[in-house]
């Protein structure tokens, strides 16, 4: 009985590779055309993870987003720019007050000191460490803290009495760091790097003894992180919480095994949603980061890729200076009460947001171009609305304004809408002081008081009035419809001024401007080229200029198209709808 011949089972590299190409090819077309049958067991079923039968991974892999995409988001991350960013001389400490609100409130009341107890009403702004191991967490509404805490006591916060104690804490952070950075009322970043060579300490010596001096003084205790930049200092401090401090070496091999086992969720700025975004892409800590960055740029975008990179290589700003020289991109107010489901009455909060934001602009000195509204529901449902904004603004009742149509259109979509928060923000923000266009040419403003010896030595005023600076634009809007008499001519402004006849002028020599109106008429002559069609001559005078009395004679102005023609027209009357 003949052997029969073993069979080959090894295909050769160009045929499995056209046997692969041919098998994706038909399970693509397969999701293509059996979209109908989703719940047929059939499709449910997996296929064995082999060279004829790539994964549903692999698939969608290549045959969704194609080689040349993943490539392309390989490419995008530079990491090798990024390392050339990356400092190890500086110290970098984060300081974290433990449980600031209530340390401050255990000061005047100690018989609380073994009682769980915690600051805020209808939101926790913060609750002690005895409230925490019932499962008590800061910003927590009131009435679920009550029910994993039923003896839990909350009280009213006292803001005047943590802002005096927060300053104190911060005059011991400036002789560390003169140009420390308040990251909010109860932390701070320092550069200790000065500090330590100038005093012939280690780091770890000198948070130490910072920590100890803020207790001792203030009583209150702090955690503190520190490491070679902000990022890695505000991971480190919440290591060893309540009153430690941690410190990461400034090594980058330590470092990138220090974020190899990181949750991500350890990471300030990555939230409860972003965190559960990366698990369905399997990268739970920042190690897995650097594996899956070829998805990264396309489904969330180049910055946050940049992010998650930066976070997987543990790099950060290791420059640290006063909040009040970052640019500021947006000024905001929101407060939180009572449930409120009457209209009235959230017309009424809305307003009074309005004027809140309103007082935070003009301490900030600038105006808003976009105006955001936030309205958190009883539900804790969070619902943000925003409109640009026709011009910067600033006052509240233009705020109140462009809000309320928004506040009701949330109000329409939904039904028996009961709010708990409410506020009102404002970003794309620009400077609010007036800039003054005439002294870019050197010429002074009309409304300007000052004079120069030369132009007037006897200091006389040349105008009985002189018209103040304008900050309201309402005001800027209207002034040319208040002066205009419909035709065209501005009103004589002297109050000496009776029957159109224009006022004398003051004692002392008469002005140049009368003068030439005084002498007869000269022969015509052919006009110069002027540009822009008018002459504009430095420091006006009352007869000159738009701003003093006028004669009764109608004032015609050159026309820039037809000025080299002597062409002139009549200068139209001001209308509203152009303001």
């Amino acid at each position: 009985m003949g052997s029969t011949p073993a069979l080959d089972l090894q295909a050769t590299p160009e045929d499995s590779g056209e046997a692969s190409a041919a098998n994706r090819s038909k399970e693509t077309l397969c999701l293509a055309d059996d979209h109908e049958d989703d719940n047929d067991p059939a499709r449910l079923t997996t296929q064995p993870n082999d060279s004829n039968h790539p994964s549903a991974h692999e698939t969608l892999k290549y045959s969704l987003l194609g080689p040349s995409l993943l490539k392309a988001g390989q490419e995008s991350v530079d990491q090798s720019k990024l390392e050339n960013g990356r400092d190890l001389s500086q110290f970098i400490v984060h300081v974290d007050c433990d449980a600031f609100y209530a340390s401050v409130e255990l000061l005047d009341r100690p018989e609380l000191a073994d009682v769980p107890f915690a600051v805020g009403r209808g939101v926790l702004s913060t609750c002690n460490y005895v409230a925490r191991k019932f499962g008590c967490r800061s910003g927590m509404a009131g009435f679920v803290a009550k029910k994993l805490c039923p003896q839990l006591v909350l009280l009213k916060p006292d803001y005047t009495k943590y802002n005096a104690k927060a300053q104190d804490i911060r005059q011991i952070l400036a002789e560390y760091d003169p140009r420390f950075e308040s990251a909010s009322i109860d932390e701070a970043y320092l550069n200790i790097t000065q500090y330590c060579s100038s005093n012939n300490m280690l780091p770890a010596a000198a948070v130490e003894k910072l920590r100890q001096e803020v207790a001792e003084k203030t009583k209150i205790t702090v955690s503190a992180g520190i490491a070679a930049n902000t990022r890695l200092a505000k991971i480190c401090s919440n290591m060893n919480k309540p009153n430690g401090q941690f410190i990461l070496p400034n090594d980058r091999a330590a470092i990138l095994d220090f974020m190899k086992m990181l949750p991500c969720r350890k990471v300030n700025g990555v939230g409860r949603v972003f965190e559960r975004e990366l698990a369905a892409l399997g990268i739970n800590t920042c190690g897995d980061i650097f594996d899956q960055r070829m998805f990264l740029s396309q489904l969330f975008g180049n910055k946050a890729c940049h992010f998650l990179v930066q976070c997987y290589l543990g790099l950060g700003r290791t420059r640290v200076q006063p909040a009040e020289e970052y640019e500021r991109k947006s000024v905001g107010t929101e407060s939180t009460f009572a449930s409120i489901s009457d209209i009235g009455q959230l017309r009424q909060k809305l307003r009074w947001t309005a004027e809140e934001l309103e007082k935070d602009l003009k301490r900030a000195a600038c105006k808003g171009r976009t105006l955001v509204l936030k309205i958190k529901l009883h539900t804790f449902e969070v619902y943000t609305r925003q409109v640009v904004l026709p011009r910067a603004l600033q006052q509240a009742n233009d705020l109140y304004g462009y809000a309320l149509p928004m506040l009701s259109k949330l109000e329409q979509d939904i039904p028996n809408m009961t709010a708990r928060l409410m506020g009102l923000r404002c970003t794309h923000l620009i400077g609010s002081k007036r800039p003054d266009a005439l002294a870019f040419f050197g010429i002074k403003s009309p409304g300007s008081t000052e004079t120069s010896s030369n132009q007037n030595p006897d200091n006389r005023i040349e105008h009985e009035e002189i018209r103040e600076p304008i900050d309201d634009d309402r005001e800027w809007e209207v002034w040319p419809e208040a002066e205009s008499d419909g035709g065209g001519i501005l009103k004589a402004r002297s109050r000496d001024c009776k029957g159109g006849s224009v006022a004398p002028p003051l004692q002392g020599p008469p002005l140049e401007s009368e003068l030439l109106i005084s002498q007869p008429p000269a022969e015509p002559a052919v006009p110069e080229p002027r540009p822009h069609g008018k002459t504009i001559t430095a420091n006006p005078t009352s007869s000159s200029s738009g701003w003093g009395p006028l004669s009764e004679k109608k004032e015609l102005w050159s026309c820039p198209s037809t000025s080299r023609g002597g062409g002139e027209f009549r200068r139209p009357p001001a209308k509203e709808d152009q303001f």
